[in-house]
């Protein structure tokens, strides 16, 4: 305005404005040059933490490729041999023939989880057509022969790093998928097709051993059970896939704990459900989880840095370097006593912290997405020992013929196979009517009289007790 004065009305600027224009000119300068100077410095300084973070990270895989211990899911592929993934192959196979709508395989094993009166006439109808069925006498004889040969499968499917070497970490035959797709999200989706099939073909067999039992062939019913804890033995991969395993195995044991309850149990049928439930080894069960967890996350953020540009890239390193020290940190976590959930988180953090490094702010979000997998997969850990225990307690009463809690001596079993994980106290051993109540009282640690109806209480029960 005072130009467009100037230029009009031909009269000079006042002395005064010409000073505060300048004033302000400088104050411009300054400021452009500020803010030119932060965001250099803002450069550099990013560009120093890329560098810092990058080289950690090298570190980090160098240190785990020392131990054996895979890095990127291609690793994890090149330690599996081919049964591995061939047997994750067949799972799938299977699964998908099971699941045909004729067969009622869901509508049967619903049925089997909640009607008082299993098995009615049409329920085994339908468990004759699915278990004596020509079409299906290939996936009986395929669940049969894996079963089988767990014992090869064990020592040829493992993970290096898990207990030192395949051959000392027992009870874990690792499956994988042999095509992982282009990125993290197709390697899920794999993992979770493999779980749901291992889930369909646990549920046949227990529809199986159902059905033989309910038309009298005790024997070949006693082993179908031992098969189907032989095949818990499998363990797919991520912390889903320990969910999924233990899961199965928890009704694999109820299932033959049903056939116990029963009678007509040979004692040397009885030594040889107690040798496979030993073989449950939850370390390495764990072991397995982490490692592949760990496999997953850092594909998943190597993934995110090569989508959001070169800016992200040091931010994808960084949550890298959280993440191996936070899956180091899990993995270290001992199985002498269960932890509670914020035990399994201070312990899970504490080497992310002793490096000096955040766990707050946008970090929080990677503590908040991995440690609740941990506590999950550390409860259902030791889920699966509670169980493991009372099957045991329950395979030296039916071996010894024990009649009542009083000669609970004659067992013979050792001091911590008779405790309560949760409370180091004696299970709960109950002789009823129906049969034996055996039960850990769980993390609440109390005990609500054997209520596994709301999952309050953990362990084995006749059947008439578990539904009531």
């Amino acid at each position: 305005m005072i130009w467009a004065q100037e230029r009009l009305g031909g009269r000079k600027t006042p002395k005064g404005d010409r000073q505060r224009m300048a004033r302000w000119k400088k104050l411009a300068i300054w400021l452009a040059c500020g803010l030119c100077g932060i965001i250099a410095a803002a450069g550099i300084a990013f560009g120093v933490w890329a560098v810092i973070a990058w080289k950690a990270f090298d570190r980090h895989i160098e240190r785990l490729a020392a131990a054996g211990r895979p890095g990127s899911f291609q690793e994890l592929l090149g330690q599996v041999p081919k049964e591995g993934l061939g047997l994750a192959e067949e799972l799938r196979s299977w699964a998908d023939r099971l699941s045909e709508p004729a067969l009622k395989l869901s509508e049967l094993w619903a049925r089997y989880g909640g009607a008082p009166d299993w098995p009615a006439s049409e329920d085994l109808a339908a468990l004759r057509n699915l278990t004596e069925g020509p079409a299906w006498q290939p996936v009986r004889e395929r669940l049969v022969a894996w079963a089988s040969d767990i014992d090869n499968l064990e020592l040829r499917s493992g993970i290096r790093g898990v207990g030192s070497a395949v051959s000392e970490a027992p009870g874990v035959v690792f499956v994988a998928a042999s095509h992982p797709g282009e990125n993290a999200q197709e390697l899920l989706t794999q993992v979770l097709s493999l779980t749901q099939a291992y889930r369909t073909l646990v549920r046949f067999g227990v529809l199986w051993t159902n059905y033989l039992a309910a038309t009298g062939d005790k024997p070949e019913a006693v082993a179908v059970g031992l098969c189907l804890l032989r095949f818990t033995r499998i363990q797919p991969p991520f912390m889903v896939g320990l969910l999924t395993r233990v899961a199965c195995f928890q009704t694999s044991v109820q299932s033959i704990c049903d056939l116990m309850q029963g009678g007509g149990i040979s004692p040397s049928t009885c030594r040889q459900i107690e040798e496979e439930l030993s073989r449950f080894h939850p370390t390495a069960a764990w072991e397995v989880a982490i490692e592949t967890e760990r496999v997953f996350g850092l594909e998943s953020f190597r993934d995110l840095g090569r989508s959001c540009g070169y800016l992200c890239r040091p931010l994808a390193y960084a949550a890298m370097n959280r993440l191996v020290l936070l899956t180091d940190a899990a993995r270290a976590v001992p199985f002498e006593s269960p932890l509670s959930a914020d035990e399994l988180r201070i312990r899970t953090l504490l080497p992310v912290r002793s490096f000096g490094l955040s766990t707050w702010g946008p970090w929080s979000v990677l503590v908040d997405l991995t440690v609740p997998a941990y506590v999950s997969g550390h409860q259902a850990i030791w889920r699966a020992i509670a169980y493991m225990r009372c099957a045991v307690v329950l395979c030296r009463i039916t071996e010894k013929g024990v009649n009542d809690v009083t000669d609970l001596d004659m067992l013979e079993l050792p001091a911590n196979l008779l405790q309560d994980p949760f409370t180091n106290e004696p299970l709960q051993i109950r002789r009823r009517p129906e049969g034996w109540l055996i039960y850990s009282v769980g993390p609440d640690q109390r005990d609500d009289g054997g209520d596994f109806a709301e999952g309050k209480d953990w362990g084995i029960a006749p059947r008439k007790l578990r539904f009531r």
